[in-house]
């Protein structure tokens, strides 16, 4: 992402018109540490992230905020219901979009994608799965795995299914979603502004992309209208957040420009409040209408 982890399967225009960084919803970390004999003890960072991330459903509602004069898209809107849950063994997320789009020269267009994913809680093992349909039309789909070693190149991968046997070699520094957002928190809370990292997503065929981003300074995200709504837990959105902007570039590209820019304000328990991308051309907004807490997963110890 997301996401971050709602990623560009969220965002990118070939998904979207969406992957989070929703993306992953972003994940981050709530850091904690445990004394013993006198001496501290800093938990693992797959640890620490899993225990700060809120479990949770959310419904955005998406729409256009902004075009330039002769852009070909009129108009969109839709809503995106995203899910973040924790298994005993990593990170499950489930994006599902109904869009509409008018356009200048073509017939409206209904379109719907699905994206699911699991991400172990150690950034070393995903597996994903999406479809995207025009009009009730199935017209793509893609599933595949991927897998991250230490720093050995035959170790770290994506080998997807659909399509059938496409591959790509991905450098040991390459993060997932999940691990992706927990290090933008991570560095947020160390005060650090500019992080750059190549991340894979699992959003589409086109392989890993480049995020660019800046954090903002920590706010206190004192008042919010939405916590009084009946959709929306307004304990969830009491968390201090940052504002943070994204920079998406194709890995092969040699353009200074982004593919496309997300502003956003990121809560620290990992729930994206308020997002604008912008495609240069046109923009969305996606803003929270609904949101609940989802019990994890049940582990043994």
């Amino acid at each position: 992402m997301v996401s971050l982890g709602f990623s560009k399967v969220v965002f990118s225009k070939k998904a979207v018109f969406p992957v989070a960084l929703l993306g992953g919803a972003l994940g981050f970390f709530l850091f904690s540490s445990v004394t013993m004999a006198a001496s501290p003890v800093v938990p693992s960072p797959e640890k620490a992230a899993r225990e700060s991330l809120a479990s949770h459903e959310a419904v955005y509602d998406i729409r256009m905020s902004s075009s330039k004069s002769g852009a070909q898209i009129l108009d969109i809107r839709g809503k995106m219901l995203y899910s973040l849950k924790k298994s005993c063994v990593g990170w499950i997320t489930d994006h599902r979009f109904t869009m509409s789009y008018e356009y200048s020269d073509a017939p409206a267009i209904q379109v719907e994608t699905r994206f699911a994913s699991f991400e172990s809680y150690d950034g070393q093992v995903m597996d994903f799965s999406s479809s995207r349909s025009r009009n009730g039309e199935i017209y793509e789909e893609v599933r595949g795995k991927a897998r991250i070693g230490e720093a050995v190149s035959k170790d770290n991968f994506v080998l997807y299914s659909m399509p059938k046997n496409l591959r790509y070699d991905l450098q040991g520094a390459t993060l997932f979603p999940m691990a992706h957002t927990y290090k933008l928190i991570d560095s947020a809370r160390q005060g650090k502004r500019v992080v750059n990292e190549v991340v894979f997503d699992g959003s589409d065929d086109q392989g890993p992309v480049e995020i660019n981003a800046v954090i903002g300074k920590q706010k206190v995200n004192r008042d919010d209208s939405r916590g009084s709504s009946k959709f929306v837990d307004g304990e969830l959105l009491k968390a201090p957040y940052w504002p943070m902007q994204l920079a998406v570039f194709p890995m092969d590209s040699s353009s200074s420009l982004a593919d496309y820019e997300l502003s956003m304000d990121v809560l620290e328990n990992g729930i994206v409040r308020d997002m604008n991308v912008d495609y240069h051309d046109f923009s969305i907004s996606q803003k929270l209408v609904a949101l609940k807490s989802v019990p994890p997963e049940e582990c043994k110890e």
